[in-house]
């Protein structure tokens, strides 16, 4: 557990931290309050508290209601829905925040993400490690979203089009299997261009 994992979950009190090394420890990165009481030995309404307060702090991210996602700060992931962690480089958080949209809070978070540090992001090494990582769900989200706002031009692009199959993937996985299907990234745009669009405004 990193330096300043452990003294975020310190503040939060001895319980926290018994919490989330716990957690750690068995590599479980989802939980619902039922584990909290089980591993800290909390009241329903003590560890509704003890959640609430380290949402807060961006330990935690709520999938849906009893449902918590931990964040894992040695990755480098988002902390919370508007600001890096920055513990890898940007790119990596990028390609994180593909991978894993929860602990970004959609892919509309990591679609701001990517168009407010567009000046400072290099669009080729952010294809390097999705085409190092090889998960086509990555592949098609950066992809689409790169071509999207405009930040790489079609031989940059190429690569990554060279490794679609057939399959098709949602562009958020949180949210339900409905939208337009592009076939170009394979993606189902359950997020609509227009939603993306506003990302631009701020």
């Amino acid at each position: 557990m990193s330096t300043k994992y452990h003294l975020q979950t310190k503040t939060l009190g001895p319980r926290a931290a018994q919490l989330f090394t716990e957690l750690n420890e068995l590599r479980r990165s989802t939980f619902t309050l039922a584990d909290v009481g089980s591993i800290t030995g909390l009241s329903a309404a003590s560890a509704r508290n003890l959640v609430h307060k380290a949402q807060r702090r961006g330990l935690v991210t709520r999938l849906k209601p009893g449902l918590y996602n931990l964040v894992p700060f040695e990755l480098g992931h988002w902390v919370d829905k508007e600001r890096f962690v920055m513990i890898s480089d940007m790119e990596r958080t990028i390609i994180d925040g593909l991978r894993h949209p929860a602990f970004a809070g959609g892919i509309t978070e990591v679609a701001k993400g990517l168009w407010m540090k567009r000046d400072v992001l290099k669009v080729e090494r952010l294809v390097d490690y999705a085409r190092r990582l090889g998960i086509g769900a990555v592949v098609r989200r950066l992809g689409y979203l790169l071509e999207h706002y405009g930040l790489a031009d079609a031989p940059v692009l190429e690569p990554l089009r060279g490794m679609l199959t057939a399959t098709y993937q949602r562009l958020d996985p949180l949210l339900p299997a409905e939208g337009a299907f592009l076939s170009r990234w394979r993606l189902q745009l359950n997020v609509t261009p227009e939603e993306l669009n506003a990302v631009r405004l701020g």
